[in-house]
């Protein structure tokens, strides 16, 4: 079978020169059909930047040849660094002259020109990372141009009169990138939204929604997937092997506003100090890699909190339901089991799929008032989990005073919330 780790590995072990396709195919004595299969996976690799095709047609992987691929950090005076994605390698810096048209946290090929001094030259961009840009629109002299207010962008983005729109001049616009910076042409665009001067809190958030293009609903083969995981249940992973502590006190503590609860806490007094449980959400049950929910996750990257709303990184059928260790309904985690001793160190830990039952939803304003106001009322209404809430507290107080003695800084600052 061909793929991407044995062409890889025939590079590695049975030549050391660039080669042309034929070559390749008579080298691997390769069948018609795994020839045709051969050429996707040399596209695929070339979009990755694993290969790099010679001027004369030839395949070479990419480390033979001083490349490296990485993502580039731009700074606003031009220049930026490549991040490599070769763990342990420090970062390349890249003069303004050698980022060929390269944008802020844009996926590239960088070729080492000086392994010493650490800098290079990138030669190709593999993903663009901005297709949008956000900024003020200026006229002069009959010339319209955007400058971005992203400060890392180190260009204006030119716009002819025909791509204006209704815009005016000192507007706050969102222009779609037509063409992108290139031996020495300015990049284009066309203006696609004017973002009116909020005139309340809403109407903020919606300009800051749109100004970083976050999506606001999910695409439909990803809420068609959702709607069948929700329809799914857990009732397949309950039969697996997994650890069952739904008979074991379990409680989730989020702010009041929280919708989705994803970790949950438990603890017991033993014989040689504590016992605690975090329990994490087995979200990796329901969406596996490379599926439509993960590819969209990977893309948001996380959930988007604001005054009045969250952007979530998954959709609701996950997030706020099956995914959300509710009180007194059965869900999927992944628990972390871990043995203190008396003064606060860790003895023993182990990890591994479990199937809990949460008991109560927790604010933080109701421990609050358990452990430090000592609450009449608010102690008698959770009287069953009282002497699990100060055991929690010992707890903590031992592992903070643990941390403190290390030398740790603690920042006692009040959490803001926008009303």
């Amino acid at each position: 079978m061909i793929n991407k780790q044995t062409l890889l590995s025939f590079f590695r072990e049975k030549t050391k020169k660039p080669l042309s396709f034929k070559e390749i195919v008579s080298l691997m004595s390769l069948s018609r059909s795994e020839a045709h299969a051969l050429k996707k996976v040399l596209r695929r690799m070339l979009q990755d930047g694993d290969i790099v095709l010679t001027r004369k047609g030839l395949y070479v992987p990419a480390s033979d040849v001083n490349l490296m691929t990485g993502y580039f950090e731009a700074h606003k005076d031009g220049y930026g660094f490549v991040i490599t994605e070769k763990p342990g390698e420090r970062d390349i810096f890249i003069p303004a002259r050698a980022t060929s048209g390269a944008m802020d946290n844009d996926r590239v090929v960088v070729r080492m020109e000086n392994r010493q001094k650490r800098d290079g030259t990138i030669i190709r961009i593999l993903e663009r990372a901005h297709v949008r840009v956000t900024g003020r629109l200026e006229i002069e002299n009959a010339v319209s141009y955007v400058r971005p207010k992203n400060k890392s962008i180190a260009f204006d983005l030119y716009v002819s009169p025909n791509d204006r729109g209704s815009a005016r001049n000192g507007d706050t616009v969102i222009a779609e990138i037509l063409t992108y910076p290139a031996d020495r042409k300015p990049p284009s665009g066309r203006i696609v939204k004017v973002i009116e001067k909020p005139e309340d809190p809403a109407s903020e958030v919606e300009a800051i929604i749109d100004e970083f293009s976050i999506p606001r609903r999910f695409p439909r083969n990803v809420a068609e997937e959702a709607k069948m995981l929700a329809a799914k249940g857990i009732r397949e992973a309950a039969e697996e092997k997994r650890k069952d502590l739904t008979g074991l006190p379990t409680v989730t503590i989020d702010g009041e506003r929280a919708k989705d609860f994803d970790d949950a806490v438990s603890i017991k007094l033993a014989e040689h100090g504590y016992k605690l449980w975090v329990h994490i959400a087995d979200v990796g049950y329901y969406v596996p890699w490379d599926s439509a929910i993960d590819l969209e996750a990977r893309k948001r990257g996380t959930s988007i909190y604001f005054p009045d709303r969250v952007i979530p990184m998954l959709p609701n059928e996950l997030s706020e339901d099956l995914c959300s260790l509710r009180p007194e309904v059965e869900k999927l985690a992944f628990t972390a089991e871990m043995d203190f001793g008396r003064h606060g160190e860790k003895l023993n830990a182990k990890f591994y799929p479990s199937l809990i039952k949460s008991n109560e939803r927790m604010t933080y304003t109701s421990v609050r008032k358990i452990l430090v106001d000592n609450d009449r009322h608010e102690r008698k209404r959770y009287d069953c989990l009282l002497s699990d809430f100060e055991l929690m507290a010992e707890l903590c107080g031992v592992l903070r005073k643990k941390r403190l003695e290390r030398g740790s800084l603690d920042f006692d600052l009040p959490e803001p919330e926008v009303l």
